[in-house]
């Protein structure tokens, strides 16, 4: 199991035997959505590095039995979220603002563009999660407007 630990003030990529033992750490610093390869072998998680105007996202694949990075990925967009991995392990599953909307992409890990995979123009603009099915063949996509306000009222409330 590999998941996100906030200590000492500051992010780590942890991982854990499913039966248990002591916890090993991955990597440290502004880190954030660690997901596992469909394989097992690798990770990789978002990283935030810089501060301001200047900060910039990687996402980074690192071996699951830890070490220097195997690839540092740095999207040309800032606001790039990165969502997990395509069921043959060849590419990464992400999010980018495209207007108004976000939009899900296809990003190779052997490099090349982004495939855009959905095209919403019209509220719900905004991709929430993201899964794909056991066999790989279906996934789901939640969605959540961009703009949504409500006003409640309570009355005799005691």
């Amino acid at each position: 199991m590999v998941y996100k630990s906030i200590s000492g003030g500051g992010d780590h990529i942890m991982k854990i035997s499913s039966d248990g033992g002591t916890p090993v750490e991955l990597a440290t610093g502004a880190l954030f959505r660690p997901y596992i390869s469909p394989d097992g072998k690798l990770v990789v998680y978002g990283r935030l590095l810089g501060e301001g105007a200047k900060q910039k996202r990687e996402f980074v694949i690192q071996s699951i039995e830890g070490g220097a990075p195997v690839r540092v990925l740095s999207p040309t967009k800032r606001m790039m979220i990165q969502f997990g991995w395509f069921p043959d392990g060849k590419a990464l599953m992400v999010v980018k603002d495209t207007g108004l909307a976000r939009n899900l992409f296809r990003l190779p890990l052997s490099g090349g563009d982004l495939v855009q995979l959905t095209h919403f123009d019209s509220e719900p603009l905004l991709v929430n999660a993201v899964a794909w099915s056991r066999d790989g063949k279906k996934l789901a996509i939640t969605r959540r407007r961009r703009n949504t306000t409500d006003a409640v009222t309570f009355t005799n409330f005691r």
